[in-house]
């Protein structure tokens, strides 16, 4: 049996939060293979330096506020790292502004650091408007 298409999309109501992680086990549930290091995200939130590093904060999600450490984008074609090396450069520029970013997530290791944060390898990050956050 074929399934198409090969990929999911999800849109969740704004505001709502489901961590990839349940998409994942629920496709293993049913039966299926879900491609881990292929789980494109699109949020907004506030970008803030973390030491050497960057997070994003989305805090209009219930039930709580998210975080994820936000990384370079890394591609085996040129011109894609071009790009993604682009939209980090936006990120890095933007501490304490509202970014949409999309990327590619990573569950946290939970068993190196308890307590870490998931990943978003950055691949776009656009400015958004006060008016779309409310802010």
């Amino acid at each position: 049996m074929t399934v198409k298409p090969v990929h999911l999309e999800v849109t969740l109501k704004p505001g709502i939060w489901i961590d990839p992680s349940r998409f994942i086990k629920q496709i293993a549930d049913a039966g299926y293979a879900a491609r881990k290091n292929d789980i494109r995200i699109t949020l907004t939130g506030k970008v803030s330096k973390d030491g050497d590093g960057f997070l994003l904060t989305v805090d209009d999600l219930k039930p709580e506020a998210v975080q994820f450490r936000l990384v370079e984008g890394m591609s085996k074609d040129p011109k894609v790292t071009g790009t993604w090396n682009a939209a980090f450069k936006t990120v890095t520029a933007a501490a304490g502004q509202t970014l949409e970013i999309e990327g590619f997530w990573t569950p946290s290791n939970k068993k190196k650091q308890p307590n870490g944060l998931p990943s978003l390898s950055v691949i776009r990050a656009v400015a958004v408007k006060a008016d779309r956050t409310g802010q």
